[in-house]
């Protein structure tokens, strides 16, 4: 006789869940919008736009570009060379003194620049700050070179000199002897030692604005900005911002006809020939 064989009760089966991704169904009427949207055309940049932009790019400060009635870059350009005062002279009476303050070889080169402008002997340049330079060795080693001033003691007893020449005297303030340092007051004291009769800061075209006004406060009173790598900056209107009056562009005076060379040249560069139609003009100043 056999045990009857238990049934084993069966276990339901779950029915497998397809799990529906979260996007939106191609009949909603959002997924309907969201076309539409993507079907408008974005408006495209005005003239406008497009030429206070390239006026950016050239380093023109936003409230030098307000209206403007000119429709093209180059117009704009005309108009603003128009306002472009003329810039400083350098001191060139006996006796006079000018004070070029930054890193030492654009500021050296400026100095040299402005001698032979002014026809007075190289003897007349005077170098300060180059303790702990690389290159003070040189100068000292240097019987021809310029006369370096140590301290600000020294400049104190150099300005009664200095006053009693027979030609005006130029001296280098070099800022890049040692790491620069916001509160070191060396530069600052130097030239209430020497009291030069003008002081000009030299500042590079590529250094934006609020570190060049950063650099003029530290001196204090600051009578021309002295710009060098402008030709080789593609925004050579940065400085501009500072709104102090520039007396050099790379070595020689910033007249009109200095800028005009740069912005012209600058902004044909990067341009589009499609954007720019640039005329033939003759800038005087």
């Amino acid at each position: 006789e056999f045990w009857p064989v238990p049934t084993v009760p069966t276990v339901p089966t779950v029915p497998t869940v397809t799990a529906v991704p979260p996007v939106i169904q191609s009949s909603s009427p959002i997924s309907a919008l969201a076309r539409r949207l993507r079907a408008v055309p974005q408006p495209a940049d005005t003239a406008e736009d497009q030429l206070r932009d390239q006026l950016r790019q050239l380093g023109v400060p936003a409230d030098l570009t307000v209206d403007r009635v000119g429709t093209t870059a180059f117009a704009v350009i005309d108009e603003l060379l128009a306002e472009v005062p003329v810039p400083p002279a350098a001191p060139r009476g006996a006796g006079e003194t000018l004070a070029l303050v930054g890193e030492l070889t654009p500021t050296l080169r400026a100095a040299q620049a402005i001698a032979q402008q002014l026809r007075i002997p190289t003897s007349q340049i005077l170098i300060a700050g180059l303790t702990g330079h690389p290159a003070a060795a040189l100068y000292e080693a240097s019987s021809g070179g310029p006369r370096l001033i140590s301290s600000t003691r020294d400049a104190a007893r150099l300005r009664a000199e200095l006053r009693g020449a027979d030609f005006a005297s130029v001296v280098v303030v070099a800022t890049d002897s040692v790491d620069p340092d916001p509160d070191d007051p060396w530069a600052r004291e130097l030239l209430d030692a020497l009291r030069p009769t003008a002081t000009w800061l030299m500042v590079d075209a590529s250094v934006k604005a609020g570190d060049m006004r950063d650099a003029a406060s530290r001196l204090g009173d600051v009578d021309a900005l002295a710009v060098h790598g402008a030709q080789a900056s593609s925004s050579p209107a940065t400085v501009w911002e500072l709104g102090a009056p520039i007396a050099l562009l790379d070595g020689r005076p910033a007249t009109r006809t200095a800028w005009a060379g740069l912005l012209y040249g600058a902004a044909a560069a990067g341009a589009a020939p499609a954007t720019f139609d640039q005329p033939r003009r003759v800038v005087r100043g």
